[in-house]
């Protein structure tokens, strides 16, 4: 069953003060914990691409647009964009003086203010767009929440981990090596698939049924 960050409380309330629970609603102590159960999700986020967070955005691009706005929680491309079917290869903006007619697109902007797609050689009519992308996870700011995060034990012991390194209790180290563990444990399982999984390195050869050393 899935984990509020309510549940999250009264675990990490077992490791920091002995006893199943939360601090009161509302106070101080409630709002520190929950931001570093925010902060243990950021941490888990930044440490691998998880499948969990693949998502994909699918719009119609603008007959004179030559950009677009991405998701609110994008992070990062995963994979080439489809516009009107065609995929579209994403370059630095320092290499756009190396291309020309090819297709290519360039992600700018900031978490801050938002990103977008710029895209090159877009065509010229309503087209659609379909673009696969890592997200940010919605912030952990009230108890009703959950996270995508695979295994919520990570979750409590990085939070108390932080908790007990704020009030300067030297057993947080515990407690980040057991974090440090259950990360390995997700990371572990998340590249280990099973013998049908084809976990092979594909590129555009290989999809057009190219074989190194046999053509």
């Amino acid at each position: 069953m899935a984990k509020t960050v309510a549940d999250l409380l009264k675990r990490i309330g077992v490791h920091v003060n002995g006893e199943a629970e939360a601090p009161s609603s509302g106070s101080d102590e409630e709002a520190l914990w929950i931001e570093c159960l925010d902060n243990a999700q950021d941490d888990w986020v930044s440490a691998h691409d998880w499948e969990v967070l693949r998502k994909t955005y699918n719009t119609t691009l603008a007959q004179s647009g030559t950009s677009l706005g991405l998701p609110s929680d994008f992070i990062k491309l995963d994979g080439y964009p489809l516009i009107d079917g065609n995929e579209y290869e994403e370059i630095r903006p320092e290499e756009e003086s190396l291309f020309d007619d090819e297709n290519y697109v360039v992600v700018g902007g900031n978490e801050a203010e938002g990103y977008y797609l710029g895209i090159h050689s877009a065509p010229t009519s309503n087209v659609s767009v379909s673009v696969r992308y890592f997200s940010r996870p919605t912030a952990l700011t009230t108890t009703t929440f959950i996270s995508p995060c695979p295994n919520p034990n990570f979750l409590v012991a990085s939070a108390a981990a932080k908790i007990l390194k704020n009030r300067g209790d030297s057993k947080f180290t515990l407690f980040e090596q057991e974090a440090n563990l259950l990360l390995a444990r997700m990371l572990e399982s998340e590249t280990t698939k099973l013998d049908q999984f084809d976990n092979s390195v594909r590129d555009h050869l290989s999809k057009m049924g190219y074989r190194p050393g046999e053509d």
